[in-house]
């Protein structure tokens, strides 16, 4: 199955050593971005103390192994524009991960609570426990 996963659910697979778990097997395709959201979102928490920066590194050198085809259809920019006008949102980066799920008509993997409540009624937001029932 066709998935779009988000940098939520990228951080936590490249701290777990590159496991995808119920991920393992579905084709999954994300923005451009999502490499760059993953380095940044590790990098904050290697700031806060939150992670030792070892740790961090070897999650961010894991980011090339991970099966992710990356996508940028055309339309996304300026769906991911429209997207995040609707919701009320200042930023597009969430709205490029649904756009490309719109896009691409397939479900958005998130463990980020706060993109399933803004947008969980835009496209299908599984969390990566709830692909077993998919």
């Amino acid at each position: 199955m066709l998935l779009v996963v988000d940098a939520s659910v990228i951080v936590q697979v490249s701290l777990a050593g590159g496991v995808l778990g119920p991920l393992e097997g579905h084709e999954l395709i994300a923005p451009t971005l999502l490499a760059s959201e993953v380095t940044s979102t590790l990098s904050e928490m290697t700031h806060r103390g939150e992670l030792p920066e070892e740790h961090a590194r070897v999650a961010v050198g894991r980011l090339g192994s991970l099966p992710i085809r990356y996508e940028r259809p055309d339309g996304l920019p300026e769906q991911a524009w429209d997207i995040a006008r609707s919701l009320g949102w200042a930023k597009t980066y969430d709205a490029e991960y649904i756009a490309l799920a719109l896009i691409t008509e397939a479900p958005l993997i998130t463990i980020d609570e706060r993109m399933r409540r803004g947008a969980g009624h835009v496209v299908p937001m599984p969390s990566p426990t709830d692909l077993a029932t998919i």
